[in-house]
């Protein structure tokens, strides 16, 4: 008997209704912008070419909006399809979250808190 590991890549259906009437190419155009911006920068990422789940092992972005998915329904109904991987990309944003506090503590292990937990990281090769 062989075990198999399920993939790690995860697929987020976003469904939310506008204000006021869209269409797909603004929406991917918001998102493509985003994406320049400091705040999201190497977190937000826009796919204009068709993917599968394999093609995001691996990335460490937080999200990529699958654009060809992005639908508008009736103008203000809107679907947006974004990828993610759920081990590499989650570590990635947990040591970007924690940058600043290992910067603090000049090298010696930080404690990153989310809500009443604290994260521990320590440098390659310490324990």
């Amino acid at each position: 008997m062989r075990s198999v590991r399920p993939g790690t890549t995860k697929i987020v259906d976003i469904v939310l209704v506008t204000a006021r009437p869209t269409s797909p190419e603004e929406i991917n155009d918001l998102f493509r912008e985003e994406t320049t911006t400091d705040r999201y920068r190497g977190i937000l990422g826009v796919s204009d070419e068709p993917i599968v789940s394999s093609d995001i092992i691996g990335d460490s972005r937080a999200s990529i909006v699958d654009a060809a998915m992005t639908r508008v329904v009736d103008g203000t109904l809107v679907k947006i399809m974004s990828w993610y991987d759920n081990e590499w990309g989650f570590m990635h944003q947990m040591v970007r979250e924690c940058s600043p506090s290992w910067e603090s503590n000049r090298g010696e292990t930080p404690h990153c808190s989310r809500a009443d937990r604290p994260l521990h990281l320590t440098r390659k090769g310490t324990r």
